[in-house]
């Protein structure tokens, strides 16, 4: 009897592995699809980041170390980075690390703040831009910056006193104008200057650079 044993328990051990081998199958198609799919998203932001790059070149004051400052892009190149090191583990590894978890919980967390941020400006930039609390007592100019010596700036002191007190109000500016007062747009320092000679209380709550405009002012 015991010289039979061998022969009588051995097919029952295959039986209980072979399943097992059998129903791995699924979860490593998954793993797969999984890791496709990260690849996929991965790309998508990539696509969108390449974009985005090429369109802020079309602007003549672009500077390449400034794109690379904002918090959205920041965080999408994190993103991306995240997803690529996801994405191989679930190529090549059963399962995924908890460190990775951990990654991916403050990446997105990353995201949503700085989503939500950049939404928060977005939405309160309107016409209020500036508000004369108490009018200038003398001569009063923005200007653009260029470097040492460099500089174009443009006098507003007339705009500011027929302005009503405690009123927001909008203040258009052509970036030409400023070049045509020796401002260099292809190399800014500083793109926004105010000076005045005298007193002058000022609310500022927007500065930006916008284009297509139609009602833009004439420089005189």
């Amino acid at each position: 009897m015991a010289a039979r044993t061998p022969g009588v328990t051995a097919p029952a051990a295959r039986a209980q592995v072979e399943p097992t081998l059998d129903a791995r199958i699924p979860d490593m198609r998954q793993r797969r699809a999984l890791g496709i799919f990260r690849v996929l998203i991965a790309a998508i932001e990539v696509v969108a980041l390449i974009g985005n790059y090429e369109y802020v070149l079309g602007f003549r004051f672009f500077a390449t170390a400034n794109f690379f400052s904002y918090f959205t892009i920041q965080s999408a190149m994190l993103a991306v980075a995240t997803l690529g090191i996801a994405a191989a583990y679930a190529l090549l590894a059963p399962s995924d690390p908890p460190w990775l978890g951990v990654l991916r919980t403050m990446v997105t967390a990353y995201l949503l703040v700085s989503g939500i941020v950049f939404a928060l400006i977005v939405s309160q930039a309107s016409t209020r831009d500036y508000r004369v609390d108490v009018p200038p007592t003398g001569k009063v100019t923005i200007g653009i910056e260029c470097g040492p010596g460099c500089r174009g700036d443009l006098p507003i002191d007339t705009q500011l006193k027929q302005a009503p007190g405690g009123e927001w109000r909008q203040l258009k500016m052509p970036l030409h104008c400023f070049q045509s007062k020796g401002a260099d747009l292809r190399n800014v320092t500083a793109p926004f200057l105010l000076t005045t000679a005298g007193k002058l209380e000022l609310g500022i709550a927007n500065v930006r650079l916008e284009s297509g405009l139609n009602d833009t002012p004439s420089c005189d």
